[in-house]
């Protein structure tokens, strides 16, 4: 749902870059990456750590995409 929520919001994608920040789970946040990328045509997508009050944000295991 969170991924069909954001590719309607997001016009232009091919002009945009992707960021998704998980919270110790890359794999779920590998797996959205690839989802979105099979959907939409960012010009890149980029998965990193959660880092400082993200971290909060995102909760243990959560994700955060910023386009």
């Amino acid at each position: 749902k969170m991924i069909s929520i954001m590719l309607e919001k997001v016009q232009n994608c091919e002009e945009k870059i992707l960021a998704i920040s998980h919270c110790n789970n890359p794999r779920r946040a590998r797996m959205v990456a690839e989802k979105i990328g099979s959907l939409a045509h960012f010009k890149d997508i980029f998965v990193v750590d959660t880092a400082g009050i993200s971290s909060l944000y995102a909760s243990d295991g959560g994700i955060i995409m910023v386009v």
